[in-house]
């Protein structure tokens, strides 16, 4: 079984879901540092997009908020009409404790807006 076979089957049998998710990061890879933006995240991995191809098989690191993830690229693709790509990181060693952080600024992010919302609502007249 060819790598790139086997990474489509791990795709297929993804169990995760993943919630979407936005915001700026850094990433290093081979040496070179970029920024990139999160497009989803799960508890083993993340999908985000950047302005260049990685091919499957590297090592990254991704830095947020001090917190940093080690992972290696799943696949690349790139992105319709624009001049970006979406690449899938599966986390490995840390990088799966360290993920949770990410979920975690999420859900709240997500309260936050929720409550922001709440308050925002006109009052109903009771007649």
């Amino acid at each position: 079984m060819s790598a790139v076979t086997s990474v489509l089957a791990n795709i297929k049998e993804r169990k995760e879901s993943r919630l979407p998710y936005q915001g700026e990061l850094e990433y290093t890879c081979d040496s070179i540092s970029s920024k990139a933006c999160w497009s989803s995240v799960s508890h083993q991995g993340a999908s985000i997009a950047m302005g260049r191809y990685l091919s499957p098989g590297r090592l990254i690191q991704i830095t947020q908020d001090e917190h940093e993830l080690i992972g290696y690229v799943v696949w690349c693709k790139p992105t319709q009409h624009t001049e970006t790509f979406l690449a899938g990181i599966r986390f490995i060693e840390t990088g799966i404790e360290a993920s949770f952080t990410v979920l975690s600024a999420r859900v709240q992010d997500l309260l936050g807006t929720r409550q922001h919302n709440t308050f925002n609502q006109e009052p109903i007249s009771v007649q």
